[in-house]
């Protein structure tokens, strides 16, 4: 949902990294205008700006250990679970480069086939970029990659390795020294200080084009565009149809989900509450709803309200137990299963998207005001009562069947081969679950109305100050690092390099949607679209309308070609892995009723030579994947789901194992 860095962390290295002796205490932490020059094994105690004789500087991240040696230098995090090793070297070609600086840091170099291999476009001042994904095993359950970034006759390479969960937990605060590494000579592009142009019909009709090309090259049948500047909406427009196969246009009156931009919505209800002596942004969460209890009792404690929506209390990102057992739950219920988790890194340490969190920040706030409420339904009156009402959001709801009753956009999704798919409305119904987190549904022109109140300090179209200029931007200031460009406030991304820039992206199994804003210029945008996994244009989205309103070099179409086209060879390296068809005796090993403590049950059944996986809230064909090492997988094959589950045996009982970054579950034959 954010502006990527080089690459994803999807396959990585195997880079030997000592663990440090035991060291002394360490001395006062230097200034951020004081850079480092350590020899041996530095923990790190703040954000802290490193030189070499790289002839380059990045900030190391709080909490990790950085080793200098002669022509590289490694940081680890503080459990040593994952590294980034910064290279200078003077190859002819990107491949040599990275693959000189394995021989440089590892005995014998890197010996693992390469999965991926992309050339992004140069940006912030270099003169060319490179990207290597490398092919891992399952047991191995690790990630490793290269970048590199040449200037002039030197390329800067970045060896990225670590295990899987390791990355779950640290990419953010990884980004944080590759994004920030600068050189000699590099000069990056800025808008500080520019004038911006007014939206005008030439500069309006440049942003249809570029929505149309985006439209095409990503399949996606249907979106609704608006556009704010200077208190007007002076853009909001629909394109494409809100099903593939029928006519029924798109329009900026039609329903979309808009997801995780609910989370703005939900962090706008507070401050409202806090306006209203309701809780004070600081009021511990379990003193307003004594069950709300997660897994460790500390961090239950020193939880406030504010900390619902940081991203920033250790909390991982776990959404599989309402994925797959969440359809039709109470959030009273969705509580209580909040017992279970436990953080994974320690309270502001890094950003962890947690979107049950999220939740129950928006269920405990409705809780304050309507305690005698069932909490689903406390929410939805609070929300219409303080936020939807005045601001005329009269058709925004939380009610999937009121949306179904409107002019909705169906759900879609991208096949394993890309190609646009109709899917059901209720592959999405998990998510009412989590109504706070992602289940508004909302218009582009009702969605505008929240980005004019943003932009107008907190004031209602009609003047009425609905939440105070103090809480309102409380929201907008930076909690944890997600880059070291861009951090998370309450509910909001915060873009802090060059012009401020306030964002949230959401994302859906057919949905996908995303919002900017920029309160200097007074300008804000929302998109949405009927299609899941749509998130590759959000970003040059963002781009253009800068481009637009500063004569920014044109980079946005270029950067969305790229992203698609980096898709699209990623996707066909998966096809070339799976079996689709796979023989109906090796899927009959697997038929029957798998059982998961967290996640439920999974039926596996096979009609026809065919084999369907029902977790109960939606189905899926199956297929095999064939992994580089011969590891052989049960995959899941119809959009918008493509888990993984590994076959095993344990105790002599089959078992089906499901991992995602920092989740593994086991499934037993029943």
């Amino acid at each position: 949902m954010a502006p990527r860095s080089l690459c994803a962390p999807s396959s990585l290295l195997l880079l030997a990294c000592a663990v440090a002796p035991a060291r002394a205490p360490e001395p006062p932490p230097p200034t951020l205008d004081t850079p480092i020059r350590a020899a041996g094994p530095r923990t790190l105690t703040a954000e802290t700006p490193i030189s070499s004789d790289l002839g380059a500087t990045f900030t190391g991240p709080p909490g990790w250990t950085v080793t200098m040696r002669t022509g590289s230098v490694l940081l680890e995090d503080p459990r040593r679970e994952v590294s980034l090793v910064f290279v200078a070297r003077k190859e002819p070609d990107a491949a040599a480069a990275i693959a000189a600086a394995w021989q440089q840091v590892t005995p014998g170099g890197s010996s693992r086939e390469v999965r991926l291999a992309t050339t992004p476009p140069a940006r912030d001042g270099w003169d060319a970029v490179a990207s290597v994904v490398y092919e891992t095993t399952a047991a191995e359950q690790r990630s490793v990659w290269a970048t590199a970034r040449r200037k002039g006759d030197t390329w800067y390479v970045t060896l990225f390795d670590g295990t899987r969960a390791g990355w779950g937990r640290r990419f953010p605060q990884a980004q944080l020294a590759e994004r920030s590494l600068t050189v000699p000579g590099l000069v990056r592009e800025t808008f500080i200080g520019k004038p911006a142009h007014k939206l005008d019909a030439a500069r309006l009709a440049a942003l249809r084009t570029f929505v149309g090309d985006a439209q095409k090259q990503l399949q996606i049948p249907g979106v609704a565009l608006a556009v704010v500047q200077d208190g007007e909406l002076i853009l909001a427009e629909g394109y494409g149809v809100r099903q593939l196969g029928k006519r029924a246009p798109v329009t900026a009156d039609t329903l979309f989900r808009v997801a995780s931009m609910s989370k703005p919505l939900t962090s706008l209800l507070m401050a409202r509450l806090v306006d209203d002596k309701v809780f004070e942004w600081d009021t511990p969460a379990a003193q307003l709803l004594p069950i709300f209890k997660l897994g460790d009792p500390a961090t239950t404690a020193k939880l406030h309200m504010k900390h619902t929506v940081c991203a920033c209390t250790g909390l991982p990102r776990q959404d599989l137990e309402a994925i797959f057992d969440g359809a039709g739950h109470t959030a009273e219920q969705m509580l209580a299963g909040m017992q279970r988790m436990t953080p994974t890194t320690g309270f502001g340490e890094t950003y962890q998207y947690s979107n049950p969190l999220v939740a129950a920040g928006g269920y405990i706030a409705a809780h304050a005001v309507r305690p005698e409420e069932p909490l689903n339904a406390a929410f939805r009156a609070v929300m219409a009562e303080k936020i939807f009402a005045p601001l005329a959001m009269t058709r925004t709801t939380y009610d999937t069947a009121t949306a179904k009753r409107d002019e909705h956009a169906a759900a879609h999704a991208p096949a394993r081969d890309l190609v646009t798919t109709v899917i059901p409305l209720s592959d999405d119904a998990w998510v009412d679950v989590w109504q706070p987190t992602g289940g508004a549904w909302s218009s582009a022109r009702e969605y505008a109305q929240y980005l004019l109140l943003e932009l107008a300090d907190g004031k209602t179209a009609r003047g009425e100050q609905l939440v105070t200029p103090a809480n309102l931007h409380a929201r907008r200031a930076p909690q944890v690092r997600r880059s070291d460009s861009s951090s998370y406030g309450l509910g909001l991304v915060v873009e802090e390099r060059g012009v401020p820039t306030y964002a949230h992206a959401g994302g859906l199994g057919g949905y996908s949607s995303y919002m900017f804003f920029l309160p200097e210029q007074r300008v804000g945008v929302v998109a949405l679209t009927n299609l899941g996994d749509a998130a590759a244009w959000h970003a040059p989205l963002r781009r253009r309308v800068l481009e637009l309103l500063f004569d920014g070099r044109p980079e946005a179409a270029e950067d969305l070609a790229f992203a698609v086209e980096e898709r699209r060879a990623a996707r066909a390296v998966e096809l070339a892995q799976l079996d689709l068809r796979p023989d109906a005796a090796w899927l009959q090993k697997y038929a029957g009723t798998w059982t998961s403590s967290a996640l439920g049950e999974i039926t596996i059944s096979v009609v026809g030579g065919k084999a369907t996986l029902d977790a109960g809230e939606w189905k899926s064909a199956v297929g095999r994947k064939t992994d580089a090492d011969g590891t052989i997988k049960l995959v899941l094959t119809t959009p918008p789901w493509s888990y993984e589950f590994l076959p095993g045996e344990a105790a002599g009982a089959a078992t089906l194992t499901l991992d995602v970054p920092q989740q593994r579950h086991v499934f037993t034959r029943k």
